[in-house]
């Protein structure tokens, strides 16, 4: 991992779209209606991140020096947040996410941070059972999201 430099919004733009490409393809929408809207959510999602988190703890990952994914993370006196965690569709499925998680936990406990918390798409069901298989619990919902958290154990 390392932090995120000037050159890796193209980069950022496109783990964006990837990680929407199944909700897009049930839009029945053209190709550049598709981009232009996933061009205007990218924008949100960052203004809204930079605006509440700051750019510290938004990391790029890397699989053999390439980039295939992003890693936000924010730490308060009250938790460690994981923000984002987004991986190119490639990237999935071999265990990456997963170790991402681990160490963002680990830290969090080395830190003596009370717990590690996320936001999960409630139709993501996938990422869900990940969380769950990692330790985490459902603690509400906010809107379209699940909240779930993870507490270190004594």
């Amino acid at each position: 991992m390392r932090a995120v430099a000037e050159g890796d919004d193209t980069f950022l733009r496109v783990l964006y779209a990837d990680t929407r490409t199944d909700e897009m393809s049930l839009t029945g929408w053209p190709q550049d209606q598709c981009a232009r809207f996933l061009s205007s959510q990218f924008e949100l999602q960052k203004r809204h991140y930079d605006q509440h988190f700051g750019p510290d703890g938004h990391s790029i990952v890397e699989l053999r020096r390439q980039p295939v994914g992003r890693l936000w993370l924010h730490d308060d006196d009250e938790r460690r947040l994981i923000v984002d965690i987004s991986l190119m569709a490639k990237a999935r499925g071999q265990g990456l996410g997963s170790s991402l998680i681990r160490k963002a936990m680990a830290q969090a406990r080395r830190n003596g941070r009370p717990c590690v918390r996320l936001h999960v798409l409630s139709n993501n069901p996938g990422a869900m059972r990940l969380y769950q298989r990692l330790g985490f619990t459902m603690i509400g919902a906010e809107g379209a999201h699940l909240r779930m958290e993870w507490r270190p154990t004594s």
